[in-house]
């Protein structure tokens, strides 16, 4: 498509996920990762963990060609009544406003629910992306507008990958900019385990070994199954392991409910994997994986006993060894943890974007970022320091 300057574009809202196609929806988003395909968004509607009373109401961004109707650009986007589910959180704003006699929610919030993967946030469609500063004028335009039409107070984006689009677009358009830590695990080319443990250190490569050894003196043993191979009672147990982890962190059962998982195992089974745990026939601990052409992820997982490093084991070793089988080249295993860098897995930048509706909190905000960002920097450069890696 050649560019045309003359072409209009409109902005619509979806109240739910199956009001545009699979196929437009996956191939705007270029089926980049398992989260933010049709599927998986539609999955969460149906199962109520989305809409409903849970304070995430769908409102997905669709931009059309005025002239010929086709879709040009989505946004995963949903009206939100509080934070939670989001993993880069903003408690203390919420606080804030409160103080000062201002209401913090409803918020707008691009993001894929109870998911801190990155991924891309903004898609445009291939014989569009000569219009791509035209179309993120639009929406920052058109998201602001909607803010302003709800009473909205703030306007946010989580988890884009800054070599996106997604992440160029937003702040060319004066958003503001934050970011966060997570530790993933690369893929060097290694043979096997063995082969990534050479690469560390004498004194860390006998402590992964230590700590597996006592695993699997314990008489664990672990058991991979494909989404192919997941049924109604599979999937029983692992929400026990769920919802017994998130009742002891979080006093809750959890987000996410058996029609979600479920329905996953219907719609994205080549995306799912499940891991049991064993000891004498009896499972000890579950975790549920997601996995791309290149990526594995590790989103869940639970125990209802107590064994030495069986954690590391599970939701670290297990997933290293199978990227290495098959050549995966990353492995996200999920927010936080320090203890992910002795074990190999190198910290990386996500990032998230704002627009402050209330200009006399734009500036403190905008400052409170600035000197978290530096907090982050010092960070993000101490962990490099404590990989446990030869010096190459």
């Amino acid at each position: 498509m050649t560019f045309d300057k003359s072409i209009d574009f409109d902005v619509f809202y979806l109240d739910a996920t199956s009001r545009v196609s699979a196929d437009i929806w996956d191939r705007l988003f270029q089926r980049r990762d398992p989260f933010v395909r049709h599927a998986y968004l539609s999955a969460l509607e149906q199962s109520n963990c989305v809409g409903g009373n849970s304070g995430w109401q769908v409102s997905h961004l669709m931009v059309k060609n005025r002239q010929n109707g086709a879709v040009v650009a989505l946004m995963p986007l949903y009206i939100k009544s509080h934070s939670f589910g989001e993993y880069l959180f903003d408690w203390s704003w919420a606080q804030a406003y409160q103080k000062y006699g201002f209401e913090y929610y409803p918020k707008l919030v691009s993001a894929i629910p109870f998911t801190p993967v990155a991924g891309e946030r903004l898609a445009i469609a291939g014989d569009y992306q000569l219009y791509r500063q035209q179309i993120a004028g639009l929406v920052t335009r058109a998201l602001l507008d909607k803010a302003r039409e709800l009473n909205v107070q703030t306007v946010q984006c989580f988890f884009y990958p800054d070599r996106a689009n997604t992440g160029t677009l937003l702040q060319a358009n004066d958003w503001l900019s934050r970011r966060d830590v997570q530790f993933y695990w690369l893929n060097e080319g290694y043979v096997d385990f063995s082969d990534y443990l050479g690469a560390m250190s004498a004194r860390k490569r006998k402590n992964i070994k230590k700590e597996r050894d006592r695993v699997f003196a314990s008489g664990i043993r672990f058991h991979w199954l494909s989404g192919a191979d997941m049924n109604s009672e599979l999937w029983q147990q692992f929400l026990r392991f769920y919802q017994a982890t998130y009742a002891k962190r979080s006093g809750h059962y959890g987000y996410l409910n058996k029609h979600f998982f479920t329905t996953l195992s219907e719609t994205m089974a080549d995306n799912l994997l499940l891991l049991f745990a064993k000891q004498q026939g009896k499972t000890v601990a579950a975790a549920l994986f997601f996995r791309d052409q290149q990526t594995l992820y590790g989103r869940y997982w639970g125990c209802e006993q107590e064994f030495d490093f069986l954690h590391f084991e599970t939701c670290y070793y297990q997933g290293i060894d199978y990227c290495i089988r098959h050549k995966l080249k990353h492995f996200n295993a999920g927010v936080q943890g320090e203890h992910k860098v002795a074990r190999g897995f190198t910290p990386v930048f996500t990032y998230g974007a704002y627009q402050i509706l209330r200009p006399d909190f734009t500036a403190a905000i905008g400052d409170f970022l600035k000197q978290e960002d530096a907090y982050l920097q010092q960070y993000f450069q101490q962990m490099h320091t404590r990989l446990p890696f030869k010096a190459k």
